[in-house]
């Protein structure tokens, strides 16, 4: 996920709210609800960012009624930004492109967890393979 290429703080943020939300996030009558109650020292380490601007991007929200911190979850009203919705469209994309779906129908064919589909994984795994034929 490119969040962190995104210059504006706020942005980012909000992206990363978002993206959070589409992950594990719940739909109520008041927003989406998402389960998780970060400092603001966190958000920034998440974003690439100051905590001090990341404290006022939250206060701008919470002004402007997008985002709010209720009990122990956030609260996002309205649509995800656009440029969430851009970066989710290039990786579909690129996830159609021909190489990309040889390397999955090897990754699958090779019985691979998700977790072990580090690159320098699936060439230890290939290297081992060889070997081994």
């Amino acid at each position: 996920m490119a969040i962190v290429h995104e210059p504006r703080v706020d942005v980012r943020l909000h992206m990363l709210f978002w993206h959070l939300a589409d992950r594990w996030g719940r739909v109520r009558g008041n927003g989406t609800l998402v389960p998780f109650r970060f400092t603001h020292a966190v958000l920034a380490g998440l974003v690439a960012a100051w905590r001090p601007s990341v404290s006022t991007s939250l206060s701008e929200f919470a002004e402007r009624g997008a985002m709010r911190l209720i009990d122990s979850a956030w609260v996002l009203s309205g649509e995800p930004p656009g440029e969430l919705l851009e970066l989710q469209d290039v990786a579909v994309a690129v996830g159609d492109e021909p190489e990309t779906r040889a390397t999955e129908e090897r990754l699958n064919s090779s019985r691979l967890s998700r977790s072990d589909t580090s690159p320098a994984r699936r060439r230890a795994f290939r290297v081992s393979r060889s070997t081994v034929s």
